[in-house]
């Protein structure tokens, strides 16, 4: 575009050798141009809008010319061209047909307009002393103007590059604009000139400034999300919208360490306590107790905050800083000795890792003896009140506690069932048609808890029959209850009934343990009736107080003897001095135990097998 002597293609090849293939006047003065393929749009001043045929560059020619007003400048987006028409504002032209251009509206809240870019139906007009003016041209046909940016001087030029409107302003020089929120620009950067800046061009990270009299200024430019005005390691648009941090102070909380590195850290945590915040003065603080402070360890040191020991060599860093003259980031740097420090803390641990588990065995605070597995599938827990039902029956005096997937389950549902249930003596299952006949987790839990000998408590649903519970390995009625068909209310005499039988669980364990005090054989089958309860579950009985701690002894495979620890010596001696086998597990098979029993009963015969002289 140029001027008075209108438009002229270039052979640009040989950047050495450029040289004009053709030119075309078209009456008017050629101010800018805009490529849309084979054609241009050329800003032809007070002429308007002029289309020409571009496909061969030696043989120029026009396609229409369309009076908008006066023309400056022009952008193409969308088989439309936004035309900047000075006092008449901006333009919106269809271009779909090249030959017939059609006006579908304009802009007439801007004046001045001189340049003009556009970006996702977004037009961004260049006004001179009214500034950068925003026009939303999504309805071409009503352009509406959606913000304003008042510049230090009067705006001759706009380039946009993603969020960012650069800006060339005449005696100040290039100002670059966050755009983000079309409805708020702002001003992010800025780099002064002393010509008479007239444009400029974005390309590959430069920006070239056609300065007047200067010449042509070159500013190195990174993209938009990029630029670190102020060289704390994070771009603007993390400022901005990640940390709310200054994006022109590198060091917002003013605490000495600046924002980049403090954002950097902010992911981690010692506790419940974040490390560093980039908007809390934190600098003081020495959250990884080696007594350096944040800023010593960031500035001075250039160690870990979050880590006592940055190089893991066993030495803390303000041993390693402050008194053997190593260096905290070399791991084989270090003096060798022994730190009484951490010796003591390692103690202190155990001890209070000792002394919680004795407390969670009942060793200083006796605790309940019952613990009850609720066994379910997923679909019936808000259903049938699972949450419910082991809070109601926790509450009574005899239970320890209720375990049910939902509240108790860590890591795999298989490796937790195998530890849950094991550690339970009553199996509360809820038979639905899902749990009885669609649940391969529900099966493994009915299996785990006969193979433990629990006592087995179906509580049937009216979506399944007594026969397909006892059909799955678990008792009938006579063992059972029934779950009430109104769920709408708390099913409290479900609760009172379940209640009931875990007392009368705990009294029958009451019974048994004065039975089995003062014995070394017991034929177990024979209890039933004497403790007024079902068959088997005198069995039951004797093995939860044997996992319980409150006898010593095992109950043979069958489940209808049970052995004391001083009837398993007994016969061990006879089993080692006739056999001459030390073997565990042929003494196991030779008394007939259960093998679930084989650890308590090693311990009971280990000195036996290994041949230990024992008090008479």
């Amino acid at each position: 575009a140029c001027g008075d002597d209108g438009f002229k293609t270039l052979d640009v090849s040989d950047i050495s050798n450029m040289h004009v293939t053709d030119s075309y006047d078209a009456g008017g003065s050629s101010h800018a141009i805009d490529l849309g393929g084979w054609f241009a749009c050329v800003a032809e001043g007070e002429s308007g809008l002029s289309i020409v045929n571009v496909s061969d560059a030696h043989s120029i020619s026009q396609l229409s010319l369309t009076d908008t007003g006066n023309a400056t400048d022009v952008a193409i987006e969308n088989n439309i061209v936004y035309v900047a028409d000075w006092d008449n504002g901006v333009s919106c032209v269809n271009i779909s047909d090249t030959i017939h251009p059609d006006i579908l509206g304009t802009s007439s809240v801007v004046y001045n307009s001189i340049n003009i870019d556009v970006q996702n139906e977004i037009v961004y007009v260049a006004a001179l002393s009214d500034g950068l003016r925003i026009i939303d041209v999504s309805d071409p046909t009503n352009p509406t103007e959606l913000g304003h940016y008042s510049a230090s001087g009067s705006v001759k030029d706009v380039q946009i590059m993603g969020c960012v409107a650069y800006l060339n302003v005449e005696g100040y020089g290039l100002e670059w604009i966050d755009i983000s929120d079309s409805t708020s620009p702002k001003q992010i950067g800025y780099y002064t000139t002393t010509g008479d800046q007239n444009a400029n061009c974005i390309s590959g990270g430069l920006a070239l400034i056609a300065d007047g009299s200067n010449g042509i200024g070159i500013l190195k430019v990174r993209q938009w999300g990029d630029d670190d005005f102020d060289d704390d390691d994070l771009t603007y648009l993390e400022e901005e919208w990640n940390w709310g941090t200054n994006t022109f102070s590198n060091d917002t909380d003013s605490d000495g360490i600046i924002d980049g590195i403090e954002a950097r850290y902010y992911n981690y945590m010692l506790g419940e306590e974040f490390i560093m915040q980039p908007l809390v003065s934190d600098s003081s603080e020495d959250p990884d107790y080696d007594t350096l402070t944040n800023l010593q360890e960031i500035r001075d040191y250039k160690t870990s905050p979050y880590m006592m020991d940055t190089d893991g060599d066993l030495a803390t860093d303000e041993m390693e800083v402050l008194y053997d003259n190593t260096d905290p980031l070399d791991p084989t740097s270090y003096v060798e000795q022994t730190d009484w420090g951490l010796i003591i803390i390692g103690i202190v641990v155990l001890v209070v890792i000792t002394l919680t588990v004795l407390s969670a065995m009942g060793v200083f605070v006796k605790r309940a003896p019952l613990n009850i597995f609720l066994s379910h599938a997923v679909i019936d827990f808000e259903k049938r009140r699972i949450k419910e039902m082991s809070e109601v029956l926790g509450d009574n005096e005899s239970v320890n506690r209720g375990f049910y997937c939902e509240q108790d389950m860590k890591g795999n549902i298989d490796d937790w069932m195998d530890e849950m249930v094991p550690l339970s003596h009553i199996f509360v299952f809820i038979a639905s048609k899902k749990s009885v006949h669609n649940s391969v987790d529900c099966a493994r839990e009915i299996r785990l808890g006969n193979e433990n000998g629990l006592f087995m408590i179906p509580i049937r649903t009216g979506e399944v029959t007594w026969d397909d519970i006892k059909s799955i390995g678990l008792p009938g009625k006579d063992m059972g209850f029934e779950y009430p068909e109104n769920t709408s209310s708390k099913p409290k005499e479900l609760y009172k009934m379940l209640g009931e039988k875990i007392s009368t669980i705990q009294n029958g364990m009451e019974q048994m343990k004065k039975l089995l005090d003062d014995m070394d054989i017991v034929d177990l089958s024979t209890l039933d009736k004497v403790i007024e309860m079902n068959k088997g579950d005198a069995s039951r009985l004797a093995r939860i107080i044997i996992k319980n701690g409150d006898i010593k002894g095992a109950i043979t495979s069958d489940g209808n003897q049970y052995l004391s620890e001083a009837e398993i010596k007994r016969q061990a001696k006879l089993f080692v001095k006739q056999s001459e086998q030390k073997d565990i597990g042929t003494l196991m098979e030779f008394l007939s135990l259960n093998p679930f029993y084989e650890p308590e009963v090693y311990e009971f015969v280990k000195d036996i097998l290994e041949g230990k002289k024992l008090k008479s």
